[in-house]
């Protein structure tokens, strides 16, 4: 069967072969050898140019043209036939262009002109017009005030109302009634680049006298649902636009973690922002298990007191234990106790939620009854509806009437019996916009449209409503899935306003506390009307205190400030500051050292919730302003950015709870990772695959770097071993390789710290536990502070290969690496070493300092990478070329660096002309025609050196190539690479992923075999896997089925190196295999990097016969 079959195929192939090759022996057509015909159209040559230019050109040809090129200054621009050149980028002279254009038989042709780039006087300046308000308009309440600028540059202008400073904007909406009524001016100016200044001035008249907007004699009341403990921040924008006086907040879960961390944070937040506003006091629930739960209020009137409530008494006189605790807040409005509640009735609607509501409600007004005829503010999210909204105003759900209706009429023949039988309620909003829906809900979810957030008030304030809005802020609609309510209360204050203010504060002192932190004290005023106290730094307004202290954070180390303080009393008259403190932060250490130490994955009895660890392995104390934790990058949970002034001390740790970071890691595996602000350089990560109840994760010892698990975790404390001095020391420079300036080898460490370290029985060694033998240093040996220490080879025995080999220090134990060092080769006297003591970038130096300080600078191009280069062109490109990319947000110089393949091989280096610069975050691509650089499409090197030639900066080694396919980063600048089959000289990589192989089947056979003893006959069934070109697949797994005469198998297996798979079957051991036919057949090729392509097979089912 097999030899008729292979017959057919030969006799086939023969015939198609000829079938192609007749007309051939017919006359091979010449070879094109003519390239397209480039005109270039605009600019003209010889022009003179200014601002943004247009390049274009036109190519024709008798064939195809496949690509086109435009080069400025021997520079490619763009692979296109135009681009919008910005002259005002290059310098006022002469400058070439070049456009190329090939066609498919890989003829470039080509034409040049140069041109003049003067933009001398070019510059004009912006053109600002305020759109609106009209001039001469009135405008009233929240006006939007709209900038336009024309200009080149994107500007963005400066507005002034009444000649002082407002925002930086093109629009922002003004808040007229902050205004007194008459003529006011809007005036706006932008600069730009050139430093030419364009402005525009609009009179309006502001008229509130029909306003409803409250008095001063009045104070705004507002409830806001946050959604999940506040997850998107633009509700705390939300909270910035309308300003409450009394704000209650739902949905606080998390904010009682950390003895209150989250929600003294947000209070500082806002009352850093309302610096013209009496601060606010804050609380909020307790012990809340869920981000969707607990309440909390925030208050600029003084909060007598506070009650959590769990539980509330029915009418049956039973305890009923609610969904979400409500909370109660006592407060004091000029000699007035106000009782203010905020709610959270049980979510979701059913018979059974809207009955649990019910007895929420029923509880509550209970409660109040309790508390006879007081003042009450009872507001809240209460997942339910109100009896007056019907007709147009009707919700969407099914949530249920009955709280509402129990609050609102005692009249009501089934919820009237549950009602208040000591306070009448009002519903503020419908009461005062009996026709607006003031929908609260549905915004992000328009199924649900309903109003279930609401104010409600007793009688005590039924002549004191003056209006109430919903959601009607620019920043309502992605603050939360639920709009903030609200209420301006008329409040005529039976207390004389004094002018009189407080007297001058006294005994304040300053006191440092860390490189970033300064505490203030002083003494206490005693005026009776006496409400805050105001800071100010260096003569800046900073904070407002209710406490005769303050922390001021997140300062400069090293750096003296000087403050002052002043007394408010409740009428805002300010009293004359304090006679000036200062105090000068200390100096701070690296933040780039701080590592992760520990973790717990998986609390379980010993602790509530999971906690990450930092330590700082030096004796200065590190800021960790605005740092960043996380699990896995781009994926998890929320990262966590560390708040400013967080300052964690020398040789000290810093703990973060879950309830304060919001990250989970996962009990079976996950990442732990250290940020720095950036948001993308990763500093220290820890990846772990499974945990187990309370085992924490950690360094063996403090800051070193081996990894174990704690059966009794340490959090804030240190690990298992105690951290020496001599843990800080780190190697600095070493030379494997001394031909003639030195004689012998040398390691050389270096001491970070402030004091002298004693290094006694530390280690020294090549490869551990391999290599020469390891040198312990002996004892009495000290390294001075901020100085080295060298050790020759005649001492310490060890040899460094020159061909590659490690460096290590270790502690005394012999096995804990504390520093190590890898290098690939050597050069004649030239050392391995930090390019600055201590640092974290090595380099090599062709003038080695043992025992004294590596004084390397960085160049900013010492940060240029090479990011993508083609070894092997083929049909898309005619020559190879290496493409340079600058990660850098301002333009680099790249004079004199240079472009090699093999240092010191290979072909010649290239050095980079003087001149050429890389712009911000941008590409420069050398082509082999001006590098003269070949690389080898089977294997070869690319390096980017300092311009001593030797010192390489970036390197990337390759094995392959293939034909137009280009190696690159993943993403311009990432440290993953990968092919690109579609290269992108000059342009982002774009972060593709490189194509699957194609991959099918090539053959299947069989054959036979016995066992040693020869009784077991054994079938053998290879499969061939191929690429499209033919080459052998590895790593591809094969799936198939085996049918015998004495049934059917399933095989899997992966091909080896020759793309081979073989699946082996026998019937039973000591037997021959049945007679019968035997057929394979391939179901599925799998793997990364494969994919099937079944149409290209070979074979996908063959037969063996046994007589």
């Amino acid at each position: 069967m097999r030899i008729r079959r292979i017959s057919i195929i030969l006799t086939f192939c023969f015939l198609l072969t000829l079938a192609y090759t007749l007309p051939t022996l017919a006359g091979k057509p010449p070879k094109d050898t003519t390239p397209p015909a480039v005109t270039i159209t605009s600019p003209t040559d010889g022009a003179v140019v200014s601002g943004m230019v247009t390049i274009s050109f036109t190519a024709t040809d008798e064939n195809p043209v496949v690509e086109y090129e435009i080069l400025v200054d021997g520079l490619l621009r763009v692979a296109a036939q135009n681009y919008d050149w910005d002259t005002t980028q290059e310098t006022n002279t002469a400058h070439s262009i070049t456009c190329r254009a090939r066609d498919n038989s890989k003829n470039w042709g080509e034409a040049s002109i140069t041109v003049t780039v003067d933009n001398g006087g070019q510059n004009s300046a912006p053109v600002v017009t305020i759109t609106n308000p009209t001039g001469g308009s009135t405008v009233s309440d929240t006006v939007t005030v709209t900038v336009t600028v024309d200009d080149e540059d994107s500007l963005v202008p400066d507005v002034y109302i009444d000649d002082v400073y407002t925002t930086t904007a093109s629009s922002f909406d003004w808040d007229t009634t902050s205004y007194s009524d008459g003529p006011h001016t809007i005036f706006s100016e932008v600069t730009d680049t050139g430093g030419l200044t364009g402005s525009d001035t609009v009179s309006v008249t502001v008229d509130n006298s029909g306003s409803s907007e409250p008095t001063d004699a009045a104070f705004k009341v507002m409830s806001y649902n946050i959604e999940a403990s506040g997850e998107n921040a633009d509700w705390k924008q939300v909270v910035k636009e309308e300003n409450p006086d009394i704000l209650i907040l739902v949905e606080t879960g998390t904010w009682d973690d950390g003895e209150d961390y989250v929600l003294n944070t947000v209070v500082d937040e806002f009352n850093a922002y309302f610096v013209d506003e009496v601060p606010y006091v804050g609380y909020c629930a307790q012990d809340i298990t869920y981000s969707t739960s607990g309440e909390a209020i925030l208050s600029r009137y003084p909060v007598v007191e506070f009650n959590q409530i769990p539980l509330v008494p029915l009418d049956d006189e039973s305890d009923y234990d609610v969904t979400h605790d409500f909370i109660e807040a006592v407060i004091d409005i000029d000699g007035t106790y106000i009782h203010v509640f905020g709610s959270h009735l049980k979510a979701m609607s059913g018979t059974e939620n809207e009955w649990r509501r019910e007895r929420e409600t029923e509880g509550i007004i209970n409660y109040m009854d309790n508390l006879g005829d007081v003042p009450i503010m009872y507001m809240g999210d209460l997942n339910s509806f109100s009896p007056d909204d019907t007709g147009d105003l009707a919700p969407l759900g099914d949530l249920g009437y009955g709280p509402m209706t129990m609050k609102l009429y005692p009249s009501d023949p089934t919820y009237g019996q549950y009602a208040s039988s000591v306070h009448a309620f009002t519903d503020v909003f419908r009461t005062l916009n009996p026709t607006d829906p003031g929908y609260s809900y549905g915004h992000q979810s328009p199924e649900y449209t309903s109003r279930i957030d609401f104010i409600v008030v007793n009688s005590f304030f039924a002549d004191k409503l003056i209006n109430s809005t919903c959601g009607d802020t620019p920043t309502a609609d992605t603050g939360s899935d639920h709009y903030s309510v609200d209420v301006f209360i008329q409040w005529n204050s039976t207390t004389e306003p004094d002018t009189t203010p407080p007297g001058q504060v006294t005994g304040l002192t300053a006191q440092t506390v860390s490189m970033s932190q300064i505490d203030l004290s002083w003494n206490a005023n005693t005026e009776n009307d006496l409400s805050h106290y105001r800071v100010y730094r260096d003569g800046a307004l900073i904070a407002q205190s209710y406490q005769t202290i303050y922390s001021d954070t997140g300062l400069q180390p090293g750096t003296t400030y000087t403050y002052e303080v002043s007394a408010r009393d409740t009428s805002l008259n300010e009293g004359p500051k304090s006679d000036p403190a200062s105090a000068t932060t200390n100096q701070g250490g690296s933040s780039d050292l701080i590592v992760l130490n520990e973790f717990l994955p998986d609390p379980y009895s010993l602790y509530s919730e999971e906690w990450i660890e930092l330590y700082n392995p030096q004796e200065l104390e590190a800021d960790l302003s605005g740092y960043i934790l996380d699990d896995l990058i781009g994926g998890g949970t929320n990262p966590y950015t560390i708040p400013d002034g967080t300052v964690i001390s020398g040789y000290g740790f810093l703990v973060f709870y879950q309830g304060a970071t919001g990250i989970g890691l996962n009990n079976d595996g996950d990442d732990v990772n250290l940020i720095q602000p950036d948001g993308s350089t990763v500093q220290d990560s820890y990846s772990y695959s499974s945990s187990a109840d309370d085992v924490s994760y950690g360094r063996e010892s403090d800051g070193s770097s081996t990894w174990t698990t704690f059966d009794s975790p340490t959090p804030g404390e240190t690990n298992g071993g105690t951290s020496s001095p001599g843990d800080s020391v780190v190697l600095n420079e070493f030379l494997p390789d001394p031909y003639s300036l030195y004689s012998e080898e040398w390691i050389e460490l270096y001491n970070p710290l402030t004091v002298e370290v004693d290094v006694s029985g530390y280690v020294l060694d090549d490869i551990t536990d391999g290599g020469t033998g390891s040198y312990t240093i002996p004892f009495g040996t000290t390294i001075p502070a901020s100085g080295f220490l060298v050790f020759y080879q005649s001492a310490t025995g060890i040899a460094l290969n020159n061909d590659g080999d490690t460096v290590n220090y270790l502690k005394p134990d012999g096995t804990t690496v504390l520093d190590s060092y890898t290098y690939a080769s050597s050069s004649d006297d030239v050392s391995y070493g930090r390019e600055n003591d201590g640092g974290t970038v090595w380099t090599t130096f062709t003038s080695p300092t043992p025992g004294e300080s590596n004084g390397g600078t960085s160049s900013p191009a010492e940060s240029i990478l090479i990011n993508e280069f083609l070894p092997d062109p083929y049909s898309l490109y005619s020559e190879e070329w290496i493409e340079l990319y600058n990660p850098l947000d301002v333009e680099v110089d790249l004079s004199d660096y240079v472009l090699d393949d093999i240092v010191g091989g290979g072909t010649g280096s290239y050095t980079i002309p003087t001149g050429t610069t890389i712009p911000a975050l941008g590409f420069v691509v050398f082509y082999q025609s001006t590098t003269g650089i070949a690389l080898n499409n089977d294997g070869d090197t690319v390096n980017f050196l300092k311009p001593d030639g030797t010192t390489v900066l970036d390197s990337y080694i390759y094995s392959s190539s293939t034909d137009d396919v280009s190696y690159g980063r993943e993403t311009d600048g990432s440290d993953t690479w990968t092919t690109f089959s579609s290269p992108t000289p000059g342009s982002s990589n774009t972060g593709q992923s490189p194509p699957p192989t194609q991959v099918h089947v090539q053959s299947i056979s069989f054959s036979t075999h016995y066992s040693s003893n020869g009784r077991t006959e054994y079938l053998d069934i290879t499969v061939e896997v191929v690429d499209t070109s033919g080459n052998p697949a590895e790593g591809v797994t094969v799936t198939g089925q085996l049918i015998t005469p004495d049934g059917t198998f399933e095989y899997s297996g992966q091909t080896d190196g020759s793309g081979l798979v073989t699946f082996i079957y026998s019937t039973k051991p000591n037997k021959p295999l049945s007679s019968g036919n035997y057929t394979f057949t391939v179901g599925n090729l799998s793997g990364t990097g494969y994919e099937y392509d079944p149409s290209s097979n070979i074979e996908t089912s063959d037969s063996w016969t046994k007589a």
